[in-house]
């Protein structure tokens, strides 16, 4: 194998392929990237695959002669950052020897044959949805925090992503908390899939927030998000996605509409002197016209008063500070309404207007 490629593009396609190379692994040959080429096309295919997940990258590239080799990242990756120039040949003898060499530079590493990397599922595009991959990024990141750790409950330690004609929604819950985010998809599809959390990091850091599509396909338990030069193939969470709207109340004792901003600030000022936020809940006293935020903790006390409008009793609730700041900063709407349904029970947030969201946080007992 031999062929000549940009260093920068190299650099990018490396960055993302070794987010699926896994930390600890019992298969040697899974600690690599495997690289192949296919001289009709002039590009260079990069894969890391950890067995649950894997990522495919191609870059545009002079190719001499074809073939394929399993190269340790880490070494790789740190030896092509820090070659000077902007061009890169790579040579693999008959001994599985790499050879990285620039106009200055020259370097050998020993490779692994290629014929022992597994190979990724194939994803037949039985169920198909087109997505901007800025919005599908946007709802994830405005909903993955509400995924559970919780093993015993494998489902729920992914997301829910369900398009629905010209609907799309993502849903994530725990024992404590849900986030759900809607949007309109321009294009129509049908898909109900769970995507594993871990899958989701990845695409957070993979994908833009640009306008450009990303094509998912959905077959054999396995999904596949295709952005064309990269592709990100991951397994299915199997089972039945909890009834998310079963827990979402439309009965309620208080109802506010506040400013979401100065919630949250008060409730960032609040929470700074609760280094354990289960043990030291935040106070919310509904009274009047204001909502008084209270914490009080071993290390001191903050009360804080922000003017609202309540329709229905006073009381107070305590919740978990993490969950609300959580919450709060993935919303970017000014005002907020706030259902309270009862003292003890949780409080779900919506818009004031429209349905792109619904977050339920567990109260606390204090």
């Amino acid at each position: 194998m031999k062929f000549n490629c940009s260093k920068n593009e190299l650099v990018q396609a490396l960055s993302v392929v070794r987010t699926a190379i896994p930390v600890r692994t019992t298969m040697p040959i899974l600690e690599g990237i495997l690289i192949q080429t296919v001289k009709e096309d002039g590009k260079i295919k990069l894969t890391g695959y950890d067995l649950e997940i894997g990522i495919e990258y191609t870059i545009d590239a002079d190719i001499f002669e074809e073939g394929s080799i399993v190269i340790e990242n880490k070494i790789f990756n740190d030896i092509i950052r820090n070659y000077p120039e902007e061009e890169i040949s790579i040579f693999v003898d008959e001994k599985d020897v790499v050879k990285i060499e620039s106009l200055f530079s020259k370097c050998e590493l020993k490779g692994l044959d290629a014929e022992s990397f597994p190979v990724l599922p194939s994803v037949a595009p039985e169920n198909t949805a087109v997505i901007k991959q800025g919005l599908l990024k946007e709802m994830i990141m405005q909903t993955i925090f509400a995924i559970s750790t919780d093993e015993n409950r494998k489902i729920l330690t992914g997301s829910l992503i369900e398009c629905n004609k010209n609907d799309i929604t993502v849903v994530s819950l725990d024992n404590k908390k849900m986030a759900l985010r809607k949007n309109v998809l321009e294009e129509g599809a049908e898909l109900k899939v769970v995507v594993p959390g871990k899958t989701l990091r990845e695409i957070v850091k993979i994908f833009d927030l640009s306008e450009e599509y990303v094509k998912v396909y959905v077959s054999n338990n396995q999904i596949l998000f295709d952005l064309n030069e990269c592709k990100i193939t991951s397994r299915l969470l199997e089972g039945e996605f909890f009834n998310y709207s079963a827990i979402i109340s439309k009965e309620y004792e208080t109802k506010i509409k506040v400013d979401r901003k100065k919630l949250y600030d008060s409730v960032k000022r609040a929470s700074l002197i609760t280094s354990d936020e289960s043990r030291f809940p935040i106070v919310f006293k509904l009274d009047g016209d204001r909502i008084i935020v209270n914490s009080n903790s071993n290390i001191g006390s903050v009360r804080d008063e922000i003017e609202t409008v309540i329709e229905g009793k006073d009381f107070e609730i305590a919740f978990n500070p993490l969950f609300l700041l959580e919450t709060l900063n993935s919303i970017s709407d000014e005002y907020i309404n706030v259902y309270f349904v009862t003292e003890l029970g949780p409080c779900i947030i919506k818009p004031v207007e429209g349905e792109d969201f619904v977050y339920l946080i567990a109260s606390v007992k204090v």
